[in-house]
């Protein structure tokens, strides 16, 4: 049994603990009542003095449902003996949301029978939003690598782009000085062919000879046309154009060419497509390739679809290439060229666009056709991929700004 003194001594310290904490200190009875609290949670109600709290509840300082949460976790205290430790508690107060870390315990007699409750709490707003705002800090810095990386991604695309256009224009000069060169003794070559063919021969086999050799000189003219043609200067003649007139006058001149390959045509043509500003000559000559390397891919027959559509650039990575040069919602009419054919092998996929690199034997290509065709769109601001189908072949899409934007 404690003496008078040692009473005294507990008295004068939690006196001390309740006059000089910082925490909310409070005693509570089994009705949920106050019996005493301290000056710092007298504060936080706006009493004057502590002793105004005496006699009331939760109910005469929170909400409703936040005062009748806190009886409930008192209820269960009581009823089990079980303290709750290190509780966050959102509040809501005049002056703004209040986070408090709470604590609490069954309060009993010298005979050990439950009286009440008692507990702390400590204000951890500070910390609270500290921490909020080093989450929104890392969650800024997070989005701010990500864009940065996105960035460095473009970078180095644009660089490699920048590469490239170097290395077609050095292409580009040294092939119109490989085409001057030779186109020279071509010339004199055919007017001594022309000569030759004008004589008679008492053996057969020169006639034969001279024929090849024409043959020759005929596919060395088709490079050199197809060289200067990559090398000159661009200028377009940019009108209004209807695509769909462009595919059906470019289908005509192949028309021989898918014919010889049994090649089936089908035409998926939305009519109801803006005008893009093209050069119709130009882009002729693109679909005129597309198709020609399509029949190509088939030469034992096959489909060939020709499909218009009109598109809206939703987002990039969603229906548009990042290296595109189209903002978001711009209008493109699409252009889809596709085959039945074996596909092109994935290693050769990425190098299909550089000068001189062709799938096809040795003579039956200068590899500058699709080099050609993408300078050609690039110069219209538009763009071109070309991919292989899941189902078999590959199909060629091509993307141009439509007028209305």
């Amino acid at each position: 049994m404690s003496s008078p003194t040692q009473i005294e001594t507990e008295r004068l310290f939690l006196h001390a603990m309740l006059e000089s904490s910082p925490d909310y200190l409070y005693f509570k009875d089994t009705e949920g009542r106050f019996l005493r609290i301290n000056r710092a949670l007298a504060a936080y109600f706006g009493l004057n003095d502590p002793a105004e709290a005496i006699g009331k509840t939760d109910f005469d300082f929170y909400p409703e449902a936040k005062a009748r949460e806190q009886w409930q976790d008192e209820l269960c205290i009581m009823q089990t003996g079980r303290p709750v430790t290190d509780k966050l508690e959102r509040h809501v107060r005049p002056g703004g949301v209040v986070w408090l870390l709470s604590s609490k315990a069954v309060l009993c007699d010298r005979e050990g029978r439950v009286v009440g409750t008692f507990g702390m709490s400590r204000d951890i707003t500070g910390e609270k939003r500290a921490q909020q705002a080093l989450q929104t800090v890392n969650a800024d810095l997070l989005r701010s690598r990500g864009e940065l990386v996105q960035a460095l991604e473009e970078l180095r695309s644009v660089q490699l782009q920048l590469v490239e256009a170097e290395k077609m224009k050095l292409v580009g000069r040294l092939a119109a000085g490989v085409a001057h060169e030779v186109k020279n003794p071509l010339a004199i070559i055919t007017m001594g062919l022309e000569y030759l063919n004008s004589r008679t021969f008492e053996d057969p086999n020169i006639r034969t000879i001279l024929s090849e050799i024409g043959s020759a000189v005929e596919r060395a003219d088709g490079v050199i046309r197809e060289l200067l043609d990559f090398s000159a200067p661009k200028k377009l003649n940019l009108e209004p154009q209807e695509i769909n007139r462009l595919i059906r006058h470019a289908l005509v001149l192949v028309r021989g060419e898918l014919g010889g390959h049994h090649i089936k045509l089908v035409e998926e043509l939305d009519e109801r497509l803006p005008p893009v500003r093209l050069d119709a000559t130009k882009i002729e000559q693109v679909l005129v390739n597309l198709f020609t390397n399509a029949a190509y891919a088939m030469e034992n027959g096959g489909t060939l679809t020709v499909r218009t559509s009109l598109r809206q650039v939703t987002g990039m990575g969603e229906n548009i290439n990042p290296n595109d040069n189209f903002r978001l919602g711009a209008h493109l009419v699409a252009v889809d060229v596709c085959d039945t054919g074996p596909g092109i092998p994935e290693s050769m996929l990425g190098k299909i666009f550089e000068p001189f690199f062709t799938t096809k034997p040795t003579g039956q290509g200068t590899g500058l056709g699709l080099t050609v065709t993408k300078t050609i769109i690039d110069l219209h601001g538009g763009s071109i991929e070309i991919r292989n189908r899941p189902e078999g072949g590959a199909c060629a899409s091509v993307l141009f700004k439509a007028e209305t934007d």
